[in-house]
């Protein structure tokens, strides 16, 4: 008995291995079948392994620049997989509007990590993704947005600028010093975001471009730390399995995902 039950496990294992080979076999032949191209994916995690790797390489997140360079190798129009997730990446104007504005209806779904479906980032504005809640907080927040709100929003912003300003002209004098010096100015325009961020959506005063220890700039990026596929391994792997829906079930209650939805809650509740 004990023999038949693991005969059955393994032929069972083996049969779901096998599918999602094919399957995955079947999605990166999709990209030819539709006319387009891009990076070789690899046959098991796509391009997850290249851009993972060139992270560590480089220390920092190069999309753009990468994007860049597959853009003038395969055109406006290119295909890089998250798993076996096949992605679109436009250039093209006039494509970027037929998704965003003249046909949104039938792109209105956004790239979401499989695993969020089991947690309520998933119905949240900044993870929402299916046609109706995506299209309902669109229409929402669209009136934010509009000329008189802007221009009411343009001293506070001008003046958190002021204060970025003033920062690099402190360390250009600082570590320039006439010599040729450098530094990454990325936490500088992460402070700045944040500070435009806090006052404009949150009327929060905070002080993220001097302080780094501000406890909305420290949640904030604990927050998008956590829910960085590049930087969480339960993420990029349910990426990579998304058939597996019942590990990362149980893989949410065990890891920090679990607290990825609060702390930037319980940081402005100190504020």
């Amino acid at each position: 008995m004990a023999l038949l039950i693991l005969t059955f496990i393994i032929a069972t294992f083996i049969t779901f291995i096998a599918y999602i080979l094919l399957a995955r076999r079947e999605r990166f032949k999709m990209r030819e079948k539709i006319g387009l191209s891009g990076p070789e994916p690899h046959w098991f995690f796509g391009n997850l392994k290249e851009i993972v790797e060139r992270k560590e390489k480089l220390g920092y997140d190069d999309s753009n620049e990468w994007f860049n360079v597959l853009h003038k190798k395969y055109g406006d129009k290119f295909v890089i997989y998250f798993g076996a997730q096949m992605n679109i990446v436009l250039s093209d104007e006039e494509d970027i509007k037929e998704v965003f504005i003249k046909n949104f209806s039938n792109f209105s779904d956004r790239i979401v990590p499989p695993i969020f479906s089991e947690n309520r980032l998933n119905s949240s504005l900044l993870q929402n993704r299916y046609e109706n809640g995506w299209k309902h907080t669109r229409s929402a927040i669209a009136p934010i947005f509009s000329t008189g709100k802007m221009k009411a929003m343009h001293e506070t912003i001008a003046s958190k600028i002021d204060i970025f300003l003033e920062i690099l002209k402190e360390k250009s004098e600082e570590i320039g010093g006439g010599g040729g010096g450098k530094w990454d100015i990325y936490e500088d325009f992460q402070g700045l975001t944040l500070d435009v961020i806090g006052k404009c959506a949150f009327a929060i005063d905070s002080n993220c471009q001097r302080d780094r220890n501000d406890v909305f700039y420290v949640n904030a990026r604990k927050f998008i730390s956590n829910i960085d596929i590049r930087h969480s391994k339960v993420i990029s792997s349910s990426f990579i399995l998304p058939e597996l829906g019942w590990l990362w079930r149980m893989m949410y209650k065990y890891t920090e995902l679990a607290a990825a939805e609060i702390p930037l809650v319980e940081g402005l509740s100190d504020v």
